[in-house]
């Protein structure tokens, strides 16, 4: 996603060592996350797809736990983490919890707390989800409109493996009205 830290350069050897499994795409600029998730999801050649960060929060053996969940469960479609214990700041963590709440007070479709965009879907949800042409995306709450079973995991954060996160309070807080303009008619 127009990242300058040398992650395009990496991702280029992990393609090269597999050329079969692996497809990189990269940005002419940061476009955001959202664009980032729909790039990905809209190349996807599998089964499955799962949605990880890069910074190592999201334990990716996770994923794995993910994929044998819905192996084992033809129920459910899509398996979404949530962190049993969140490490943010109190601020920060009863900001989320107000959204929370209010989101679902106002919206038709239920946004689970804390579940984040680490997830693991099904070929039929992807479907779902790259059919949806909107041009401003809010990934949680199209996870949720299309409908699809959904099965909330735990799992422990890790520590960020290096750098900080991009995510000001100011960006959170945009992220949060986008979330409300796409998904209710509350505005």
């Amino acid at each position: 996603d127009g990242s300058k830290d040398g992650t395009l350069s990496k991702l280029k050897e992990v393609y090269n060592y597999n050329k079969d499994c692996v497809t990189v795409v990269s940005f002419s600029r940061n476009f955001g996350k959202e664009a980032a998730i729909l790039a990905g999801l809209e190349r996807v050649s599998g089964d499955y797809a799962s949605i990880i960060d890069s910074d190592l929060q999201h334990p990716p053996g996770i994923v794995l736990e993910m994929v044998g969940f819905l192996e084992k469960n033809n129920e459910f479609d899509i398996v979404a983490a949530y962190q049993k214990e969140r490490s943010e700041g109190k601020i920060i963590s009863g900001i989320k919890n107000c959204f929370y709440k209010l989101i679902n007070k106002v919206c038709e479709i239920e946004f689970y707390p804390g579940a984040s965009d680490f997830r693991t879907f099904r070929k039929n949800v992807i479907e779902a989800i790259i059919s949806m042409k909107e041009y401003f995306r809010f990934s949680k709450g199209i996870f949720s409109w299309v409908g699809f079973e959904t099965y909330y995991m735990p799992y422990i954060a890790n520590k960020r493996y290096s750098g900080e996160s991009k995510w000001s309070f100011f960006k959170l807080l945009k992220y949060a009205l986008e979330g409300f303009l796409s998904f209710t008619t509350f505005p």
